[in-house]
Parts: C-alpha cells; sequence; structure tokens
C-alpha cells in the first residue's frame, strides 16, 4: 500500500533540553521559539533564535537544532503530496556541566 502524501501543512509543538536534533525534509520546515534559546544550522550558517523568532529550513538541507538548555517551539512543516521520506536523522545530548 502507498503512503498517501499530505497537500497542506502540519503544525507542532516540541521541546528540547539540553540536547540536539537533525533531520533533512523534502519540503520547508519551520521552527517559531516559543521558550527558551535555540540554534539552528543549515546551509552553512548558524543563528540563535529567542522567544519570538524564526527560521525556516529549506527542502533538501539537513537542520540542525540544538538548546544549551531548554527551548520550546511551535513547527510548521510544509506539505508533502508525494509522500517523500525524510533522512539524516540524529540526537543528541548536551552535557550540562
Amino acid at each position: 500500500m502507498a503512503h498517501r502524501g499530505r497537500d497542506e501543512p502540519t503544525f507542532s509543538e516540541w521541546e528540547i533540553e539540553r540536547a540536539g536534533v537533525q533531520d533533512c525534509h523534502p519540503y520547508y520546515e519551520v521552527a517559531y521559539v516559543l521558550e527558551g534559546e535555540l540554534f539552528v544550522e543549515s546551509g552553512g550558517r548558524t543563528v540563535r533564535l529567542q522567544p519570538g523568532e524564526a527560521v525556516r529550513v529549506r527542502p533538501g538541507h539537513v537542520g540542525r537544532y540544538w538548546a544549551p538548555v531548554y527551548a520550546r517551539i511551535f513547527g510548521v512543516d510544509g506539505p508533502n503530496p508525494e509522500a517523500l521520506p525524510s533522512s539524516d536523522f540524529d540526537y543528541w545530548e548536551i552535557d550540562s556541566r
């Protein structure tokens, strides 16, 4: 059975604490910081985001997200009508010493 894609964006809220995640999606991904501080690296650029700030990661680009202390994020994933797979998943913890 083939997976059905989605024609509309999806929305999520997630938290990260003294850790980082990485992924690569075939659609635009937006991260809007609700609380805390978030660092995002993609395409050779790193940005530091605080509450009220957002970043957009382009399709096909690896996005690395990390919070040295804590961040709560509102995420928007773009449409994916062909149900193309995501890749390059990784997770790591940040030593709090």
